[in-house]
């Protein structure tokens, strides 16, 4: 049986980022996330080649790390970037791949090495939103900006994409999914096959890939 978090709701940056774009509709999935804990609830294994996801991964990673040290910046990566950000009604956290800086300059990089997508920024300006606001001291003063780097290059990401308009886009979203009554889910295909919740917290959960429907009409 899933256990509800005893500190409250808990958000992973990477969680928000395709609900905030519009590339997956199911609020249910993150919501349920946000409100147990990860340990108590079943998780659907994963069937991609994680191994060599990940070897990729760290070879751009470590090939985008030593590009900013050539460069002459300092650099953070990973669990170095870990962060928390407590709101009135939820937690925010996340782990940025790299932070680097130099004369007052701040880029915060996430490394990717699949197809590029709107969701990967999305994710990047969270980012950009969170830890300025975790991290006061580190970022007082200085200029931050964003980048997604893909096999293909990178993506900026400029400090003005985290507007108003933004920063109320994430507030309502995680104000939204921060109560404890569930929202709605849209089970399908499309949405459940990359979601790690199982059948047995999840009955609606569609597990085979269903056949559109196909009519026929003589007005085109």
């Amino acid at each position: 049986m899933a256990l509800a978090r005893i500190t409250g709701p808990y958000f992973w940056v990477s969680w928000l980022s395709k609900l905030l774009v519009g590339e997956t509709s199911c609020q249910w999935g993150v919501w349920f996330r946000a409100q147990h804990e990860g340990s108590s609830w079943e998780k659907v294994p994963s069937d991609f080649d994680q191994v060599q996801w990940l070897i990729k991964h760290g070879e751009l990673l470590e090939q985008t790390r030593r590009y900013y040290e050539r460069q002459g910046y300092i650099v953070s990566e990973a669990s170095q970037n870990s962060f928390k950000l407590r709101g009135a009604t939820a937690t925010l956290a996340g782990r940025p791949d790299l932070v680097v800086a130099r004369d007052g300059e701040v880029v915060i990089v996430d490394v990717k090495v699949g197809q590029p997508n709107v969701s990967h920024t999305a994710q990047v300006m969270t980012y950009m939103y969170a830890l300025p606001r975790a991290m006061q001291s580190m970022f007082h003063g200085t200029r931050i900006s964003g980048q997604v780097v893909y096999p293909d290059g990178p993506v900026d990401v400029p400090e003005a994409a985290v507007n108003q308009e933004f920063i109320a886009a994430l507030g309502g979203l995680m104000r939204g999914l921060a109560v404890r009554e569930a929202p709605r889910k849209t089970p399908s295909w499309n949405e459940c096959r990359f979601c790690p919740i199982g059948a047995r917290d999840c009955h609606e959960r569609v597990d085979i890939c269903e056949e559109q429907p196909v009519g026929v009409t003589e007005d085109f």
